[in-house]
């Protein structure tokens, strides 16, 4: 009875542990994105979008 419960306890534990790595690496996208967003935003996409309009109206 008591290497069943503490089987069962152990399992419980792991998929805690489990449940909360998976949440961390989520949580971690979040701060990571905020920050590499805007400078490819800024560094990759703006000079293209620039380019490409300037080609069309000539200017």
């Amino acid at each position: 009875m008591a290497a069943r419960l503490a089987a069962e306890v152990r399992d419980q534990v792991e998929q805690q542990a489990e449940a909360r790595a998976q949440r961390a690496s989520v949580l971690i996208t979040l701060p990571l994105g905020l920050c590499y967003l805007p400078a490819f935003l800024t560094l990759g996409v703006l000079p293209v979008v620039l380019g490409l309009t300037a080609r069309t109206f000539d200017l």
